[in-house]
């Protein structure tokens, strides 16, 4: 997750370990300063969780320990770095889950589908930041739904959430993980969506994508808009990594961190990825 300059990672996996620390990196123009924060008061360790930044707050919701699924909001004040909190929510909140979507738009946080350890869901849920308050949201009878989804991505786009990619415990189309994905800032500012990795859905023997692609959205039209294609196979050749962009206001930088290659090694290095 990324805020302003500040790249914040929590938890994940390693070597099948849930990990429950929190590092921050400083940004800038040629390197990366790591920190860990948050060490007074840090959270249950877990992986398949998802964090959003608002208003210079890091909210995570949800996750597992490998024993345990997680139905919890949690929120550490990036101004403070002092400790986690769990705020007090009202309504109706999200049941427990991991690899879900989770998304940003104004002061509505968004969580979408999931697996809860026992099936794959396609429900969506709405938190507003302001009053703290849940909100199951009921899709209209003639709407067509996505497919019961986890490992997919949660994106707001105008007055819109897209849902790219994800597993499904049904054989559909979209039964291939996506491993990273996040909205992307052009040269000429015209938005842009960056999908890197991720497993090839050829059965019964799929690959690790060796490739990055990004969609633009420039004309304002997810039918008529069109992929681009960039290759470097040592870098993006990884599944599990995370992918943000540095702020909307700067031009051509996307920041990709950590991964697994499918095999046996981990990765725990940061990338600058660059449009050009």
């Amino acid at each position: 997750m990324v805020e302003k300059d500040l790249l914040v990672i929590h938890g994940g996996e390693n070597d099948d370990v849930a990990m429950s620390d929190t590092w921050a990196g400083k940004i800038s123009e040629e390197a990366v300063s790591w920190t860990r924060i948050a060490k007074s008061r840090e959270l249950h360790a877990r992986q398949g969780h998802v964090a959003a930044a608002h208003e210079g707050k890091c909210f995570i919701f949800g996750g597992v320990d490998m024993m345990k699924t997680f139905d919890e909001l949690h929120v550490l004040d990036l101004r403070s770095s002092e400790e986690w909190m769990t705020p007090r929510t009202s309504g109706r909140r999200p049941t427990a889950r991991g690899n879900h979507g989770l998304a940003v738009r104004e002061d509505m946080l968004y969580v979408y589908g999931g697996f809860d350890g026992i099936q794959h869901l396609n429900d969506m849920y709405m938190l507003d930041l302001r009053s703290m308050t849940w909100q199951l949201l009921l899709p209209h009878a003639a709407d067509r739904q996505p497919y019961p989804l986890s490992q997919h991505v949660l994106l707001p786009w105008d007055d819109k959430l897209i849902s790219f990619g994800g597993m499904s415990s049904a054989n559909h189309e979209s039964d291939a993980p996506v491993s990273a994905i996040d909205f992307f800032s052009c040269s000429d500012h015209s938005p842009s969506i960056l999908v890197v990795g991720g497993w090839t859905a050829d059965h019964p023997h799929p690959e690790i994508a060796s490739e990055a692609f990004w969609y633009s959205l420039e004309d304002k039209s997810l039918t008529s808009s069109t992929w681009s294609k960039g290759t470097d196979k040592e870098v993006f050749s990884r599944v599990g990594m995370s992918l943000n962009s540095f702020g909307r206001g700067r031009e051509d930088e996307c920041f990709m961190f950590g991964g697994w290659d499918g095999f046996f090694n981990r990765y725990n290095d940061l990338y600058r990825v660059n449009r050009e």
